[in-house]
C-alpha cells in the first residue's frame, strides 16, 4: 500500500510517565502499584469488613444511580427554575418600576427646593431694589415681578 494517500494521522498529547531515567520509573513503578493496592485493599469499616475499594465501587454506583435519577426527572426541576426566573423576572421589573418612581420624586424634590431658593433671592433681589432710584431699578425689580409670578404659576400648574 502507498503510503502517500493514507490518511493523515491524529496526534495526541503524549504522557510521559518515565521521568528522567527510564530504570528508576520501571524500579518505583511495582511500589507504587503495591502501595495504591494497599490502601484500596484496606479495610475501612471494620463492623462490615468492607475495603476502601468495595466502598469506593459502592459510592461510584450510587452516585451514577443519583446523576441517572436526576436526568430522568428534568422535566420538573425545569419547569421548577423557569418559575423561578420569571419569579425573579417580575420582582426584577418591579423593583426598576419603583426605582424610577423614587428618582422621579427625588428629582421633582429636587427641583421644588431649586425653585424655592430662586424664589429667596429674587425676592432679596427685589428688597433690596425697593430704596433704589432710577429708570433701571424699577425695570429690574418689575421684571423680578414678572419672573416670581410665572414660578407661581409653574408651581401651581
Amino acid at each position: 500500500m502507498d503510503e502517500t494517500n493514507l490518511p493523515e494521522k491524529k496526534q495526541f498529547v503524549r504522557v510521559d510517565v518515565t521521568g528522567k531515567t527510564a530504570a528508576l520509573w520501571q524500579s518505583l513503578r511495582p511500589k507504587l502499584i503495591k502501595a495504591m493496592t494497599d490502601v484500596l485493599d484496606a479495610v475501612i469499616d471494620e463492623e462490615h469488613g468492607t475495603t476502601v475499594r468495595e466502598e469506593m465501587k459502592q459510592l461510584t454506583t450510587a452516585l451514577f444511580d443519583y446523576a441517572k435519577a436526576n436526568l430522568a426527572r428534568p422535566g420538573l426541576e425545569n419547569e421548577r427554575i423557569e418559575a423561578e426566573v420569571r419569579r425573579l423576572y417580575g420582582q426584577m421589573e418591579i423593583d426598576r418600576a419603583e426605582a424610577r418612581k423614587k428618582h422621579a420624586e427625588a428629582e421633582t424634590l429636587e427641583f421644588n427646593n431649586k425653585v424655592r431658593r430662586l424664589r429667596l433671592v429674587l425676592g432679596a433681589a427685589k428688597a433690596l431694589m425697593v430704596g433704589e432710584e432710577g429708570q433701571e431699578a424699577v425695570i429690574f425689580t418689575a421684571q423680578i415681578t414678572a419672573f416670581l409670578e410665572t414660578l407661581e404659576n409653574l408651581g401651581s400648574s
